[in-house]
């Protein structure tokens, strides 16, 4: 039995493709073009997050409305000191 998210409820949107699901992967560079699509997510995670903070990508987290973030990097130090940003982007740091 599976118990994951039927193929059908997982959306992309990236490459050629726009079908928004109750699961949806996104790249930085289409949200950044699609913030409205992030309105209706009550979850965003974001992979590579140390990339949020830069000019062109903070106004994703700004557009959304998401309660919830997660922000997942293995590298959050940047040499601009934009890191600083990511608690006010996404929340402040669970683990390290």
């Amino acid at each position: 039995k599976h118990l994951g998210l039927p193929a059908e409820a997982v959306g992309q949107v990236g490459g050629g493709s726009r079908r928004l699901g109750a699961a949806t992967v996104i790249t930085y560079d289409s949200a950044w073009r699609r913030p409205k699509d992030l309105r209706e997510f009550g979850l965003l995670i974001f992979d590579e997050a140390h990339h949020l903070p830069a000019h062109s990508y903070r106004g994703i987290a700004e557009a959304s409305g998401a309660p919830f973030r997660l922000a997942l990097t293995a590298t959050p130090e940047r040499g601009d000191f934009r890191h600083l940003d990511l608690e006010e982007l996404v929340g402040p740091v669970v683990y390290r």
